[in-house]
């Protein structure tokens, strides 16, 4: 089970507005920093970070999580392969 987010992806809100405002990327960048350097913390790789997998708390789009860790892998034992989303 996993926590409830009620926003949307960041791409959809990125396509709707057709850009993001300087002072709005340097926001979400930071937060998508903060949640890869928790992870890499834990030891987990994510390996497929786009905007797909970056998605909003809720409508409000203030806070953003980073989602799908589907090809993640824990510890560096499988990191030399292609992986993730090809475009």
């Amino acid at each position: 089970m996993t926590e409830y987010l009620a926003g949307t992806e960041l791409l959809d809100e990125i396509l709707k507005d057709g850009s993001l405002g300087e002072k709005e990327a340097v926001r979400l960048i930071k937060q998508i920093c903060l949640g890869i350097n928790h992870s890499h913390e834990l030891g987990v790789i994510h390996r497929d970070i786009k905007a797909e997998n970056i998605v909003f708390k809720d409508k409000e789009c203030k806070e953003c999580k980073v989602i799908d860790f589907g090809l993640g892998v824990k510890g560096m034992e499988f990191t030399s392969g292609i992986v993730g989303t090809p475009f």
